[in-house]
């Protein structure tokens, strides 16, 4: 049997594809997934929706399920395996329940940058030897430069924050086209010493492969949730329950831990002590 299509943000080869897997092993159900970034995935399911004809059956991400929420494009419905977690990682109208999280840091090239000489606060990225030396995601996403911007207003406040920003803005940070994870992807190659507002655990990844990357523990720093939902009029809507019940579940969640992300499952440990507050 095959659900249409799941439509992801993470990562085919360290999740999407492992997930899928154990999902046909358990069930015999195949997933068809297409990976996108949040932004594509909204644009899509709206198209789609707009056209009369729903392929997607489940969505994840970041922005992706709350934009698509406001449009009335997702189903209600909460697995069973959701009911038990927290309520932060629940929505009250049962629209979408959490599978990980995420931690924004920024991430530099070991080679570089010498361990122990990296900027360690806020403060620190406006001296002077940072200069050209930046970059960051120009992309609307928490992942990106507005959620840098965001994290320094929220914990400077306004006035001090952007009295912050119009310095910071002097250190000529080179913006990006580009998701975080390549961004990340052209740090190890060395385009840039360091990035911005990147996923850590991609750091704690990568640098486990044995690339020149680590990430820094500024504070504060912004965590956001990555939520499934089924979409309304989805062509396998029982499929497509299983499967979201089935990443919520602690076999799901264990999955995700093993794949170096941040399960929501606060009885399902973290994998690596690389992506606790500090590496």
């Amino acid at each position: 049997m095959l659900f249409r299509s799941w439509y992801t943000t993470q990562i085919v080869n360290q999740f999407a594809r492992p997930a899928a897997d154990m999902f046909f092993r358990k069930y015999g159900i195949k997933v068809d997934y297409i990976r996108a970034d949040a932004a594509d995935i909204v644009l899509r399911v709206s198209n789609e929706a707009k056209a009369g004809r729903v392929l997607a059956d489940v969505v994840d991400g970041t922005s992706t399920v709350p934009a698509l929420k406001k449009d009335g494009l997702m189903a209600r419905f909460m697995p069973d395996t959701g009911k038990r977690l927290p309520a932060q990682f629940r929505d009250a109208e049962e629209q979408w329940v959490a599978g990980n999280f995420y931690v924004h840091q920024p991430i530099f090239n070991t080679d570089l940058i010498k361990p122990g000489t990296e900027p360690r606060k806020y403060e620190d990225l406006l001296d002077p030897r940072w200069k050209g030396k930046m970059s960051w995601s120009a992309l609307t996403s928490s992942s990106s430069a507005p959620g840098f911007i965001g994290i320094v207003l929220m914990h400077m406040g306004e006035e001090n924050g952007m009295a912050y920003l119009r310095k910071l803005a002097g250190q000529n940070i080179t913006p990006v086209n580009f998701a975080a994870r390549q961004v990340v992807d052209q740090v190890m190659a060395g385009e840039y010493p360091l990035t911005l507002q990147a996923f850590h655990h991609h750091a704690v990844i990568s640098s486990q492969q044995g690339a020149p990357v680590a990430w820094i523990p500024f504070e504060p720093a912004m965590a956001v949730l990555s939520v499934i939902a089924v979409t309304k009029n989805a062509p396998k809507p029982n499929a497509a329950r299983l499967f979201v019940d089935f990443l919520v579940s602690e076999e799901g969640q264990k999955l995700f831990r093993e794949s170096d992300y941040i399960p929501v499952d606060p009885a399902v440990d973290r994998k690596s002590t690389r992506l606790n507050s500090s590496h």
